[in-house]
Order: structure tokens, then C-alpha cells, then sequence
């Protein structure tokens, strides 16, 4: 019988395999929580505030996934150069479903274009997410680490007070306004508009009752990701005017 705190290195170092019962996730998802948890608490060990490290590690994830967020950025920006033309094919193939398919997968190899690398930064992101969301549920590191003002506790949301048995919780909602802001310096079809605005909502709704220290992880990348496509815009902008 163990009767102790959920510490995963001095249950390791028993080595009886005791360090199972802290739960890092599924079987793939594990060893990225382990690495997430060393790298949390050697930043610990120079910052002493487990908020500041989870902003400094949102900073690393953002340069670590840059590459394939400007590639990604790029290729969202030709396929809007290309909607002129995809909606030529689709009123002229409108009765043709097979070869509008075609003609457009035609059109995506002339221009270079990958109708679908902007999900590839999301997709590459979800097992560091999922992962930590195991850190911060089910390590005692995390448990009553405070950040700053009224969040004092990054495994649980950051409730500012309840309505009845509703929490308010600040995070989410300034989550949700970086997402509509990222929205609008995302390329995007106009088709899917309704669809990109609904996606914030969406969200906010899913991470409403997460541990703040997640919420602050995906606040901190939106916000630096407004920056990230703001200056790439930009950036280019200037190419262009200075050809």
C-alpha cells in the first residue's frame, strides 16, 4: 500500500513500476507528458511560477512549430488567390461533380497549393495538448500552483465567483477573444465564414471547465500566433511593395 503524493520521480525511483498510478495519459500520449513535466520543472527551478513557465513554454511550442505555421499561413493565402477561379469551375462544373473534383485537384498541382496544410499546425498540436492536460490533472506539481491575481490554482478553472451553481471563469472568455481576433487575420474561403466564427464560440465552450493552466497555454499561443501572422503579413506586404 502506498499512501503518499502523486510524485512521479520518486515513484520512479522506487522502481516497482509504482509511478503507473500517476496518470499521464494515454500509451503514445505518456512519454510527451513525461518530457513536458522534466521540462516544467527545470524551468521551475530559474522562474518559481508555474504560470510564467507555461507561458515560456507556449513561447518555445510557437518557435518549435513556426516553420509549419508560415508554410501553412502561405498556402491559405494562395488558396485565396485561387477562389476566383474555384468559383468558375464550380458554376461551370456545377452538373459534373467527378470532374469539378478533378479540375480543382488539377488547379491545386498547377499552383502548388495544399487545400490541406492549414490543419497541419492543429493537428501536430493535439498531442502536446492532450498531453498537457495529463501534467496539469494529474501531477502534484501543478496542484495549488497559483499565477497571478485571482488564479491561484492552474489544475482547476480559474472561477472569478459562481451564479448558483455557474462559474465564471475569466481565461476562457479572453481565450474566446483571441480567437476572433486570430480569425480575422486568418485567410480564409468566404464560404467558411460562418463556420470560422462559430469555431471560438466552440471552443470556449469545450475549455470552459479545463484547468487554467491549459486555457493560459492556448491563450498565450493564439496571442502570439496574431503576432506571428501579423508580422509574416506584413513581412510580405513589404516584399512586395520594395519588388
Amino acid at each position: 500500500v502506498y499512501a503518499g503524493p502523486l510524485d512521479y520521480e520518486p515513484l520512479r525511483r522506487m522502481g516497482i513500476g509504482l509511478e503507473r498510478v500517476v496518470d499521464l495519459g494515454w500509451g503514445w500520449i505518456s512519454p510527451i507528458s513525461r518530457g513536458i513535466l522534466a521540462l516544467f520543472k527545470t524551468l521551475y527551478r530559474v522562474i518559481h511560477n508555474y504560470g510564467v513557465v507555461i507561458i515560456a513554454f507556449s513561447c518555445l511550442m510557437m518557435g518549435l512549430f513556426f516553420p509549419l505555421t508560415r508554410r501553412s499561413l502561405h498556402q491559405m493565402q494562395e488558396m485565396q488567390k485561387l477562389q476566383p477561379k474555384m468559383e468558375s469551375l464550380r458554376k461551370r462544373l456545377k452538373n459534373e461533380p467527378q470532374k469539378m473534383n478533378a479540375e480543382m485537384m488539377r488547379l491545386y498541382r498547377e499552383h502548388g497549393v495544399n487545400p490541406f496544410s492549414g490543419c497541419l499546425p492543429f493537428v501536430f498540436q493535439m498531442p502536446v495538448f492532450f498531453a498537457l492536460f495529463s501534467v496539469l490533472r494529474s501531477t502534484i506539481e501543478l496542484r495549488r500552483a497559483g499565477f497571478v491575481f485571482w488564479i491561484d490554482d492552474l489544475s482547476i478553472p480559474d472561477t472569478v465567483f459562481f451564479v448558483g451553481d455557474f462559474g465564471l471563469h475569466v481565461l476562457p472568455v479572453l481565450m474566446l477573444g483571441s480567437m476572433i481576433v486570430q480569425q480575422r487575420f486568418t485567410p480564409m474561403d468566404p464560404r467558411q465564414k460562418t463556420m470560422g466564427y462559430m469555431m471560438p464560440v466552440i471552443f470556449t465552450f469545450i475549455f470552459w471547465n479545463h484547468p487554467a493552466g491549459l486555457v493560459l497555454y492556448w491563450l498565450t499561443y493564439n496571442v502570439l500566433s496574431i503576432i506571428q501572422h501579423y508580422l509574416i503579413r506584413r513581412g510580405g506586404t513589404e516584399g512586395k511593395e520594395v519588388s
